[in-house]
């Protein structure tokens, strides 16, 4: 299932959508305007919304958690947070306050806090499949290196930590979204920035440079390398067999996950929307914020 915000032409009206891969709507719920950002959860119907609430007197913004039953369109407030950034499981959710990472559980409850140097703004984690948590913090994006700590689901204890340069044409690293693989072996970073990661947990390798994109028609006849593109969305399969990224300046890419390539498409159909990709069975779904979508046999 996918779950996005849909933008209506001339329109006020904001649609929380929850959609099948076939682009059946189970679920539409209206908002009275746009959240800053929305995260399903994996029963299918509960939505963790996070919006601006104030701001701080340091000029800093101040955000809510909330839950959407997107059956009921009910919503209730969980935690406030500092930042948008979130992760979430079946039974839990982590935001940051201040320099500490919090984990909670879909009541409110607090199941541990961690202090760790963050970037205020450039942060980003998600779930393991073994309930551990995964966070890049940004804390060195200036100097271009992608980190990635592994927190111990239950203490917050740093299980294991990963660094690596990237190689970007950005000059930084401004991690915003961690994607994980369903066998929690690898693990893809994506944000404001040149360049692509991708850890193997196993081996403590960065291993992105297996995954070939699109050969761009470069004037100097160079090799088109991760830093010449900047990635939107990162997908696996359920397998955990194949990944798939998408990223400007238009294209998407397939691979199975010894790099051998799958696919590549140019499905961007406005430069502006927001998008997402999904894989459904033996294909892959793009999707964008204005309801464009596409459906690409692999």
């Amino acid at each position: 299932m996918a779950c996005q915000q849909v933008l209506r032409h001339r329109s006020p009206v904001v649609t929380l959508e929850i959609r099948t891969f076939a682009g059946s709507v189970l679920h539409s719920c209206e908002l009275p305007e746009p959240v800053a950002h929305h995260q399903l959860l994996p029963d299918g119907h509960s939505v963790l919304l996070v919006d601006t609430v104030g701001v701080r007197d340091d000029r800093t913004l101040q955000y809510e958690v909330r839950m959407l039953d997107a059956r009921t369109q009910a919503i209730r407030p969980l935690a406030t947070a500092d930042s948008l950034r979130i992760a979430a499981s079946a039974d839990r959710f982590a935001c940051v306050r201040g320099s500490a990472i919090c984990v909670h559980d879909l009541s409110g409850e607090r199941v541990f806090e961690t202090r760790c140097t963050l970037d205020p703004e450039q942060h980003a984690m998600a779930f393991l499949p073994n309930g551990d948590l995964a966070v890049s913090t940004g804390a060195r994006g200036a100097e271009c290196v992608v980190d990635l700590l592994v927190l111990d689901g239950e203490t917050g204890d740093t299980r294991q930590e990963y660094r690596a340069r990237l190689a970007s044409s950005y000059n930084r690293f401004a991690p915003a979204s961690v994607h994980v693989a369903p066998h929690g072996k690898l693990v893809a970073i994506t944000g404001f920035h040149a360049g692509l990661a991708v850890f193997d947990l196993a081996s403590g390798e960065p291993v992105a440079d297996r995954f070939a994109p699109h050969p761009l028609d470069l004037a100097d006849d160079r090799a088109t390398l991760h830093d010449h593109h900047t990635y939107g969305d990162i997908a696996f399969d359920g397998d955990g067999l194949r990944m798939a990224a998408a990223y400007r300046p238009g294209w998407l890419s397939a691979w199975r996950l010894d790099g051998t390539p799958l696919l590549q498409a140019a499905p961007f159909v406005n430069p502006k929307a927001e998008y997402s990709i999904a894989f459904d069975g033996d294909g892959l779904l793009y999707m964008d914020s204005f309801g464009d979508r596409a459906q690409f046999a692999l």
